[in-house]
């Protein structure tokens, strides 16, 4: 596993664009998505415009030594200044295990620090457990009376939100950024 020196987040250019659509629009990252159709080049170029001129989102690509790998996004919550709701995947299915996590804690550092944010929201599918544990180990918690339901593939399918509020990252993230980046980890990564 590549030290943390070899992980970034930086913002997503137009050059990013062609790399980013053929994410969206992978079976894989569509079956986890509230939407589900195929995204047209002048859809996706229309969200980028918008998403660049709404000053409530930000637009990140998250890099492995240097090669684009993920994407995580901020936007704005019912004019809530203080909080973002955030999305993310990443592109290549073939990274090493726990490179999403080090991806979320690139972009809960670049929330909380960067950003200035008071908390981050989440929203996904309760049938994808593998996001609930995720967020989980990231320290977020459901918002009591958060879930809803969202119509996809024809049926309704319950969503839970999911909050993380930056006292609770500010007690977890020093014991994470060990867990994620001490040598212990990294030998257990290539042993």
């Amino acid at each position: 596993m590549p030290t943390r020196d070899q992980y970034r987040l930086r913002p997503m250019a137009e050059t990013d664009l062609r790399t980013v659509l053929r994410w969206r629009n992978s079976a894989r990252i569509r079956a986890v998505s509230f939407g589900d159709h195929e995204i047209a080049w002048d859809e996706h170029v229309a969200w980028f415009a918008r998403s660049k001129a709404d000053d409530s989102a930000s637009l990140l690509i998250f890099e492995r030594s240097a090669i684009p790998c993920g994407v995580v996004t901020f936007t704005g919550i019912d004019g809530d200044a203080g909080s973002r709701e955030w999305s993310f995947y990443l592109g290549d299915p073939e990274l090493p295990q726990g490179t999403g996590t080090v991806m979320g804690f690139f972009a809960l550092e670049r929330a909380f620090a960067g950003l200035d944010l008071d908390s981050v929201v989440a929203r996904t599918f309760l049938r994808n457990q593998a996001s609930v544990r995720y967020h989980d180990r990231l320290g977020f918690r459901e918002i009591p009376g958060g879930r809803t339901h969202v119509e996809k593939e024809g049926a309704m399918l319950e969503v839970v939100s999911l909050e993380l509020l930056i006292a609770r990252w500010r007690s977890l993230r020093g014991s994470l950024a060990r867990d994620l980046f001490s040598e212990r980890a990294r030998s257990e990564e290539q042993g």
